[in-house]
């Protein structure tokens, strides 16, 4: 895609990779929703939280899915400074699933149990080689690009070094409290990254003359964006809230996180289908 100069099968060819790409996310989504679903259905039952089925049959699913999102998220080209907030959504979402949420420890408290401590350590010591790799090459290709595309390529590296510099520090430094911590903390970040990109697409989309669908205008795509940023947004707020009413000792409603995270998922592919219908014909961006 950023090649600068692509002749007729080539640009089509690079039009159906993008979408390629974003319909898999969509897709991806639907996987992790169905695993969950089989194991509500079956044995497991209905858990506290979508991300507490790690502890389920559904690990694999749900890993996976995170790890998959997490490519597709970095790889895909985004529109100015969207492309960074992508590049650091891609890295915090395997963070998210790899780093398991606690657990009641029986004593009033929560906590990783000690028999995954280990292969977290491990999958997050792995992640952070990879990240420094995929660091080093995206140096080396930004190095090369032309001068109109030198300070979108920067910003991207940028953002994505700053959550590997971030997430690699803090894991370093006080391991523990990463174990325990990393999931929510990269998760409400993954989330307002979302409620970020969502609010600058309504403004993009109200810059944007053309559209696919004859009815999907510009004043409707930008009330869609917006009315799905401040959806995400308030309920991360309600999360946290919720969540310090737990810690504190004042438990919500029954299974409040899992309702939570799935009003941000059911959001998220909102969102993610909406841009993906906008930017159809388009691939990647100039």
């Amino acid at each position: 895609c950023a090649l600068p100069i692509l002749t007729a099968p080539v640009d089509a060819a690079a039009v159906r990779t993008y979408r390629y790409l974003r319909v898999g996310i969509v897709l991806l989504a639907v996987l992790l929703g169905v695993g969950v679903a089989l194991q509500m259905a079956g044995d497991t039952g209905f858990l506290g939280s979508i991300s507490a089925y790690y502890y389920s049959p559904a690990r694999n699913v749900f890993v996976g899915v995170l790890v998959a999102v997490g490519l597709a998220l970095v790889a895909i080209k985004g529109r100015g400074a969207e492309d960074a907030l992508l590049n650091g959504a891609g890295i915090l979402a395997p963070v998210v699933a790899v780093v398991p949420t606690p657990l009641p420890d029986g004593e009033g408290g929560y906590a990783v149990p000690p028999q995954v401590r280990d292969g977290v350590v491990s999958d997050v010591t792995s992640l952070l080689v990879v990240a420094v790799l995929a660091l080093g090459f995206a140096t080396w290709t930004a190095i090369g690009v032309t001068d109109p595309e030198r300070p979108p390529a920067r910003r991207g590296l940028a953002g994505a070094a700053a959550v590997v510099l971030v997430l690699g520090g803090w894991f370093t430094v006080h391991r523990d409290s990463f174990v325990e911590g990393a999931h929510f903390v990269a998760a409400i970040a993954l989330f307002g990254v979302f409620v970020v990109v969502a609010w600058a697409s309504a403004t993009q989309a109200e810059e944007r003359t053309h559209v696919r669908p004859a009815m999907l205008t510009a004043h409707r795509r930008a009330v869609a964006y917006r009315a799905i940023s401040v959806g995400m947004l308030a309920i991360s707020v309600l999360a946290v809230v919720l969540g310090v009413l737990q810690v504190a000792g004042h438990e919500p409603f029954g299974h409040w996180l899992f309702w939570v995270e799935t009003a941000l998922l059911v959001q998220f592919v909102a969102f993610w289908v909406l841009q993906t219908v906008e930017f159809w014909d388009d691939g990647c961006p100039a």
